[in-house]
């Protein structure tokens, strides 16, 4: 499907009249290493100044043209804010030369939230992927579910463009939440470093009573960690062992977790990899969906059963 040009240029001045929509303009490029997709790009370019822009006209030939048609301006707004009061998304027009990478990126804007971005990318015309992708919400909000939220709404936005990839890197907190969302690591990144910085911090990690872990749980983590398969890591979130919370963390972790955590969340809250969900693979959507249905705004489907009329 084709979206008419002038239909979508008016809903673009539809919702930045309600105050749905920031479109802006980036004005000058940063080079930079592209570490989240340096496996497609290497070098690239990001936004070092952005300015207001009211080029709806320019930024509705996007969607003239697939894969834009996929999704109109209007449903863009409802998926990606959804559960989210009073969102705002915010589109980047770049400029149109040969040097710059990617034709826009998406933010969303709303209470608590510190950063939801990411780029597009097209590596094959036929195939874009999702890059860069960055979700962190304001300290005081964390634990309640609007990070889980977010990225449920960028899922459902992957899945109407048919993108089997997201790209981001992790941040703090997100070195253990993205593994339970089925992310997994680059394997360049799990094979140049992630494998022994983890096994740097389990030879750190103590009990709950300050001795050494047990042999047989320490053999069983590095049995895992010598595993070349990247998905490995899913196995180490799933590490339920109490240890005592390492003081490299301690600033990061969540109130009820400064003294004692489950060891998974130990080894890798903080730690900084590059990574990929890959929305092909069964067992990384069956992740992402259970993540993404323990946050509290998502209805329970037993909910969405029409209930019964009161008995006369």
């Amino acid at each position: 499907m084709v979206h008419d040009i002038d239909s979508i240029t008016a809903q673009l001045r539809s919702l930045a009249s309600e105050g749905k929509l920031i479109l802006s303009q980036v004005t000058e490029y940063e080079r930079t290493q592209e570490i989240a997709v340096q496996g497609y790009f290497g070098e690239g370019y990001t936004p070092a100044i952005t300015v207001p822009s009211k080029d709806f006209e320019i930024a509705a030939q996007w969607w003239g043209t697939e894969p834009g048609a996929a999704i109109s301006p209007r449903e863009l707004y409802t998926v990606l804010t959804k559960n989210i009061p009073n969102a705002k998304i915010e589109i980047q027009l770049y400029p149109r030369d040969e040097e710059a990478i990617y034709p826009y990126s998406i933010k969303v804007h709303g209470k608590n939230i510190k950063d939801c971005s990411f780029q597009l990318y097209y590596p094959n015309p036929e195939e874009p992927i999702i890059g860069g992708i960055n979700v962190e919400v304001d300290r005081n909000a964390q634990g309640k579910g609007i990070a889980k939220t977010l990225i449920g709404n960028v899922l459902q936005f992957a899945r109407a463009f048919k993108i089997n990839e997201i790209h981001g890197r992790t941040h703090e907190i997100g070195g253990y939440n993205w593994v339970k969302a089925g992310f997994i690591p680059t394997q360049e990144t799990w094979d140049n470093g992630l494998q022994s910085s983890i096994q740097g911090r389990l030879d750190n990690i103590r009990a709950t009573n300050g001795n050494e872990l047990p042999v047989a749980l320490k053999r069983q983590v590095e049995q895992i960690l010598n595993s070349p398969d990247p998905k490995a890591i899913w196995a180490l979130s799933e590490l339920t062992y109490k240890v005592r919370t390492p003081r490299s963390i301690k600033n990061i972790v969540y109130d009820n977790e400064k003294e004692t955590i489950k060891l998974g969340k130990a080894l890798l809250i903080g730690q900084l990899w590059d990574a990929v969900l890959k929305l092909d693979n069964v067992e990384a959507v069956k992740r992402i969906e259970t993540y993404i249905a323990s946050s509290p705004h998502v209805e329970k489907e037993e909910n969405k059963k029409p209930r019964k009329p009161p008995a006369k």
